[in-house]
């Protein structure tokens, strides 16, 4: 039966889209990468509205309604401020908290694939309550412009998804502003943090910042797009940055600017707007940083006084990776007393921790975020002696804490079922205690006198009853609870918010006013109602605690463009400042919170005559086609007067619905391939999962031009618990020819793998499999018949360790260190002298230099031993294209005869980079590679703007020396090796039944050295080196290697 026309059309078809999908560089030596870990399982469920499904599980019913709400709520301002409109149901899933969300697989890059790769992009939010419902609202609204910019820049259609892939390549503030700016428009961190580095001459290029610092930069970009160009402009360059696939060739479309002097006008925007706090303190200037310029970026938090205030403790974090510090006033000495976590570079991580809080003057409390769960510390700082240690298992997240004055109570703002609620605790009781229970905001408590509690809050009621679907105010106002009672105390906000307040005494309290735009320090009397201000600071506050007996403050405030901690030891809580200046931004900070001035009274009124007959047209009951909807008149009553706070909109919804696993294409990828042993092939690969990433299927296949010698592979891997588990096939088949000898091996492999995370960094796993190997003559039917097929099966083990904590900064640049160490037995099932093992350890690391240079550094050590050991064929470069091949050590592992089963070199393993040497210049059954390159990203190095080129961008220069050698033996020095041992046959054409061993003694090291450059070019990462080798003393002629795919 011929096959149809059809059919070979769309098998034609299938193969050009999947060539074409190929977008990033290829292979590496080796296999790493980080871990996630469940520490607890999760049920998912689901409910369903018009254009969105919301993902939650237990306890996180009560916020999945609100989210469902508010993702309609702003479904058509997003549609409008992007000009997009998402044809299919986008997707939120929703975490409990930040530490639920670090469990996540979703965005886990396992590194499976080989070549090169499209990420197809997919409509799905994850969001994490972080304590609080007005920030929660704002995460989704920016995780759904997020994503809807990634699908209208990224997605689309097959050839939009391969255009963009190769050629869109957008800065860190581009997708991150934009999505901040549509969330928070014009909000007050945002205008600080540019007003800082204004003020200090620290405004760099955009294209030079990244993380959080890129999102307010290009925040702020897109504020002024808005303000300058109009609101409409926002989606005006969206769209023709899609066309144009650059932000300079797009913003200079649409602007009618040179992209320079937009960035130019940027800058003075800015500088105008910061004039309004001429004035003001500068932190720098004023006070002395007691952590230093801080350039790494570390984020500096709960800064707390002990009650005597001998000791000043605060908490630094560098995304994840925490330290606790301790300083003493008045000697200014520094010491490191806690510390832990892991920093993670492609998770959201927990800033605020440890938070801190001092029992007594010498007892210092933290509560930690480890390993899923909420820890509670007590220790002793001045005997460094731990006294307590406990699991907090109550809350999800705890907001803030303190103690009160006797040390015998706690009060806390935690996260309770999707709630942050204030709770005492009774500490020699054990017993909590519920203060509030609602869906209000409530935060940063502190005891006052007579363990009466002050909180802020954005509440809209002072009565305290269990309220849920109640709307909150837009501001943070001040509350006072006393012990016993049902009605708050209210220190109202008018047009700004209150935050962070305490006691001084009994009728004074301190607290953080943004009236002017800036987050200062005021005093209150809770008397007379009078309050003044105690700092006028050009930023913020972010944090502080004070000792009113010494006259001491401590804070936390960004100058330039860093997190700093200050103390005043000369502060004065009764001398006001005066705050003459307001930033722009407050103004409009104070419409949102105001309500709409009514409006204003005049004489120029219409009066209505009254009906005279049925003539008469009554102007009342005529609609218009004009009108936007047409509906019969209804009855006005007036609303009646009532003290229950308004209500929040509830929006219909489906379900819920339990989750099921839904499989959908992750990644395709192909690459031009050279397999050092069987040649020049394309490689075709894949990947699925189901929604959270919890259920992979990789499939791949590998074929070469004479359609004889190929691999396959089908992995599955089930992700969803603490261990995770895969099991794989792999088929692998190996034609090899010289016109005279044609063998065919194949070798069929099934392996279980189950991996234990250590940490994100670590794992170890375990993976038996089973193999078999068959061996066929195919030269003709001659030898097809007299040497019959021979097979050879194993079972065994492959045990491995991985550690990585690289981070990367562009194509082939990444920092850090990676680390393997690989143990493998393989028993045939027959004899045991067939049996053989394999030990490997590989050590890298990535040093940067300066800016964007690294020095990468590499030593591997390989040996295979056992009664059948196998050999490592050393020399050459992965995917080596026009590649030439040595003849090995005593004896080639790659030679073949007719008849002879050379079925080892099916377990024989390559070992690159040695350049200046061909393919199997050495083999044995050890070996020792020493790799080092300095890379240097010439155009990033020297330019910190924004390059459109893929070329340029990714362009690097490298020098590179290898130092290595494979043997047989001991060692490579002994003189009982292939190194320097040869084996000559004696007598004319081998007639002779004796052997000639030759000792050579030689230098055993080959040593390799050299310059390339690398670029992303055509959807490849290409590789150029020129390198000389020395063998024995002797200097080799140069050899070029041009290669593709990333170094190691």
């Amino acid at each position: 039966m011929q096959p149809s026309y059809r059919g070979i059309q769309i098998v034609t078809l299938l193969f050009f889209l999947l060539s074409t999908f190929t977008s990033v560089a290829q292979t590496s030596q080796d296999q790493f990468g980080k871990n996630r870990i469940q520490y607890k399982k999760f049920d998912w469920k689901l409910i369903s509205t018009e254009n969105f499904d919301i993902y939650y599980y237990y306890e996180g019913e009560s916020f999945a309604g609100i989210a469902a709400t508010h993702a309609e709520s702003v479904f058509k301002k997003l549609e409008n401020s992007l000009g997009y409109s998402n044809y299919n149901k986008t997707k939120i899933l929703l975490y409990n908290s930040v530490a639920d969300l670090q469990q996540s697989n979703i965005g886990l890059q396992q590194g499976t694939q080989v070549g090169g790769s499209t990420n197809l992009v997919k409509a799905t939010v994850e969001v994490a309550f972080e304590g609080d419902l007005m920030t929660f609202r704002n995460d989704i609204t920016q995780g759904i412009a997020r994503t809807w910019i990634n699908i209208l820049l990224y997605g689309g259609s097959f050839k939009e998804v391969v255009q963009s892939s190769y050629f869109l390549s957008l800065p860190d503030w581009y997708v991150k502003g934009a999505s901040a700016y549509i969330a928070r428009g014009w909000d007050r961190e945002m205008d600080n943090y540019i007003r800082d580095l204004v003020i200090n001459n620290k405004l760099r290029n955009p294209s030079s910042y990244s993380g959080e610092e890129a999102e307010w930069i290009g925040q702020s970009i897109w504020h002024f797009i808005s303000d300058r160009y109009g609101p409409d402009m926002f989606a005006n360059i969206l769209q023709i940055t899609r066309i144009y696939r650059s932000d300079k060739a797009s913003i200079e479309a649409a602007t009618g600017s040179y992209f320079q002097t937009f960035i130019d006008n940027w800058k003075a925007y800015y500088k105008e707007n910061a004039v309004a706090l001429d004035g003001a303190i500068l932190f720098d200037t004023t006070y002395k940083s007691l952590n230093g310029k801080n350039f790494k970026g570390r984020d500096i938090t709960t800064p707390v006084l002990s009650t005597d205030g001998k000791y000043l403790a605060y908490s630094v974090n560098n995304k994840g990776r925490y330290s606790v510090l301790l300083r003493e006033v008045e000697k200014r000495k520094k010491k490191k007393i806690a510390g832990g976590g892991f920093k993670l570079n492609d998770q959201q991580p927990i800033t605020r921790n440890p938070l801190l809080a001092w029992q007594t003057e010498s007892i210092l409390a933290s509560i930690t975020y480890k390993k899923g769960k909420i820890i509670y510390e007590v220790v002793d700082v001045t005997k460094k002696k731990r006294i307590e240690k406990r699991e907090i298992e109550v809350f999800h997240q705890i907001n803030s804490y303190a103690f009160s004055t006797d040390g015998k109570y706690v009060v806390y703002s935690a996260d309770e079922k999707g709630q942050s609620d204030i709770w005492l605790y009774d500490l020699d009781r054990s017993k909590y205690l519920k203060v509030t229970n609602d869906e209000y905001d409530d935060h940063s408590p502190r005891f006052g006198p007579g363990n009466a509690v002050i909180f802020s809050s954005n509440r809209n009621d002072d009565t305290l009853f269990t309220l849920t679907r109640y709307q909150s105010a837009p501001n943070y106002s001040l509350y006072i609870y006393k012990p016993g009672d049902k009605v708050l105390k209210r220190i109202p906000a008018q047009a700004s918010n209150f935050t962070k307040p305490a006691f001084i005494n009994a009728t004074t309290i301190l607290y953080l006013n943004d009236e002017n735009g800036v987050q200062n320090l005021y005093t209150q009397d809770l008397k007379t109602g009078v309050s003044k201000p105690l700092t006028n600071n050009t930023t913020d506050i972010l944090e502080y605690d004070f000792n009113a007996a010494n006259n001491y403050l401590a804070f936390i405030a960004r100058s330039r463009g860093k997190e700093k901690i200050f103390i005043d030891t000369a502060f004065s809580f009764t001398n006001a400042v005066t705050i003459t200046g307001k930033t722009d931004q407050s103004a409009v900070m104070r419409k949102k919170i105001l309500p709409p001035e009514k409006p204003k009274q005049t004489n120029n009124l219409i009066v209505v005559s009254p009906k005279k007959n049925d003539d008469d047209i009554d102007l009342d009951k005529v609609y218009f086609e004009s009108d936007t909807t047409l509906k019969l008149p209804k009855k006005v009553t007036p609303a009646e007067a009532s003290n229950t706070p308004p209500k929040r909109t509830i929006i219909p919804f489906y379900g819920p619905y339990p989750y099921k696993n839904l499989f959908g294409t992750d990644m395709v990828a192909t690459t031009l391939q050279v397999d050092p042993l069987r040649g020049f092939g394309l490689l075709l690969e894949s990947q699925m999962s189901d929604l959270m990433s919890n259920h992979r299927v990789n499939m791949g296949f590998f074929g070469v031009a004479d359609f004889k010698s190929s691999s396959l592979y089908g992995e599955y891997a089930y992700l969803k618990n603490r261990v995770d588990l895969s099991t794989r096939f792999d088929r692998i088949t190996y034609f090899p020819s010289n016109g005279s000898v044609s063998h065919r091996y194949v070798v069929n492999k099934v392996e279980i793998k189950a991996s234990y995370p250590l940490s994100v960094y670590s794992r170890v796993s375990v993976s038996p499999f089973a193999q078999q190997v068959r061996f066929s003559d195919v030269t003709d039917f001659n030898t097809a018949v007299t040497y019959q097929d021979e097979k050879k099966a194993y079972v065994g083990a492959k045990f491995e360790f991985v550690y990585d904590n690289t981070i990367s900064s562009g194509m082939n640049m990444i920092e850090g260190t990676r680390a393997k160490i690989l143990f493998e037995t393989n028993k045939n099932t027959v004899s045991k002298a067939e049996n053989f093992n394999r030990f490997n350890i590989d050590l890298r690391h990535y040093q940067k230099i300066h800016r964007s240079s690294v020095l990468a550094l590499r030593a591997s050590y390989g040996r295979f031993f056992g009664a059948a050991p196998k050999t490592f064929i050393f020399g050459g470069m992965d995917n080596w294209f026009f590649n030439s091949v040595g003849t090995g050590g005593v004896t080639n592992p790659l030679s073949y005869e007719t008849g002879v089963n050379n079925s080892d070199i099916m377990f024989d393993k390559y070992v690159t980079n040695v350049r200046g040497f061909k393919y199997n210049d050495q083999s044995g059954q050890s070996y020792f590679l020493l790799n080092a390159e300095f890379r240097l990203p010439i155009i990033k190095y020297l330019y910190s703007g924004s390059v459109s080129s893929a070329f340029l961008r990714n362009f690097q220069l490298v020098a590179f020396t290898d130092v290595g050698a494979a043997w047989d033996g001991a060692n490579p020095f002994s003189t009982n090796n292939s190194l320097n041992r040869k084996i000559i046959a004696a007598g004319a054409n081998n007639s002779s039944p004796f052997e000639i061993e030759v000792n050579n003694y030689r230098n055993p090291f080959l040593y390799g050295y050299g310059l390339g450059a690398r670029t992303f070019l055509f959807g490849y990462y290409m590789k150029g080196d020129l390198a000389w080798g020395i063998k024995d003393g002797e200097q080799l002629a140069p050899r070029f290697y041009f290669t593709f795919g990333y170094d190691f």
